[in-house]
């Protein structure tokens, strides 16, 4: 082929992949923006229900518009209010409850109050499982139909939940430690045996700490003073996840034990100088050793560090 013509070939290819070039840009820039595609009917009944304060939690027998922040750990008795609208009012409806990391506990069909409603609605009654009340931390909801997750919520018990609740609430978002109490142990699903503020010198006592907002791998430090100084060498570090969660610490001392006096454990942020939570405690050796079990209930072994 003669050198002119293959040059005009080549501008002929050129020419044709400059246009399909514009052609496939002008296609994208014209083209509708896309949206997050639209879930199957499929999924979005597989999916748990989210609708905002669809569950709200109560120590009172009047439905709130939202479940407090804290609720108190003196309580009763719990009222789970919960409002289906999308679901018929005979659908058989079980409800699982949890402290933290702990066994499952289901709702007696019994404390299952319906509303005279077209819909699902009414209450379920949660009782302790203590005279004491419900142990501080974070409780999981479930509701279920069956084997299928109908909703999902949660809340927080805190033993002074009503002082926590009148102080100056901080900056939205900002981490809190809505709960801190000592007690001579826990159970391995980290609730407290033994809760005190009396303690013999010998044995071991432990700071436990429930906390809102959370971040991911930050840290808080806990901290323990004697007759208002500070124990270095008794400092610790507690690593905490995002959202609600709990922590702890121990403080020990080799025989003969702690010298008897006034002691105090401050949880702090790392880094921080001012305490977010204090609990104060003595030591004496005419305190009684602290039962490691709830009222009622067989002794149980404290969680090794």
């Amino acid at each position: 082929m003669p050198s002119s013509s293959r040059g005009r070939t080549w501008l002929l290819g050129a020419a044709l992949l400059v246009l399909l070039g514009v052609g496939y840009l002008a296609g994208r820039l014209l083209a509708p923006p896309s949206g997050p595609p639209t879930p199957s009917p499929a999924t979005m009944l597989a999916e748990p229900e989210k609708i905002p304060d669809q569950v709200v939690v109560s120590a009172g027998a009047q439905r709130p518009d939202t479940t407090p922040d804290l609720l108190p750990a003196s309580a009763t008795a719990l009222h789970v209010f919960y409002r289906f609208e999308r679901q018929p009012a005979a659908l058989p409806l079980t409800l699982e409850w949890r402290l933290s990391n702990g066994a499952p506990q289901t709702v007696p069909a019994s404390e299952d109050h319906r509303d005279r409603n077209a819909f699902l609605s009414g209450y379920f009654l949660l009782a302790p499982a203590t005279p004491a009340g419900f142990a501080p931390g974070i409780y999981q909801l479930t509701f279920r139909n069956g084997p299928e997750v109908v909703a999902e919520a949660s809340f927080v018990v805190a033993a002074d939940a009503a002082k926590t609740l009148a102080q100056q609430p901080p900056p939205a978002g900002e981490t809190r430690v809505v709960s801190l109490l000592t007690c001579a142990g826990l159970n391995p699903q980290g609730q407290p045996l033994g809760v005190a503020t009396a303690f013999p010198p010998a044995g071991k006592l432990y700071a436990l700490f429930t906390y809102l907002n959370g971040v991911n791998s930050a840290r808080f430090a806990v901290r323990w003073l004697a007759e208002g100084e500070e124990i270095p060498q008794a400092g610790s570090s507690v690593e905490m996840n995002s959202g609600a969660g709990q922590g702890y610490a121990w403080l020990q001392a080799a025989p003969p034990g702690l010298p008897e006096g006034r002691y105090q454990v401050q949880v702090l942020l790392a880094g921080s100088k001012q305490p977010l939570a204090t609990a104060d405690f003595t030591v004496s050796a005419a305190a009684p050793p602290p039962s490691l079990a709830p009222p009622g209930a067989p002794a149980a072994p404290p969680v090794s560090p």
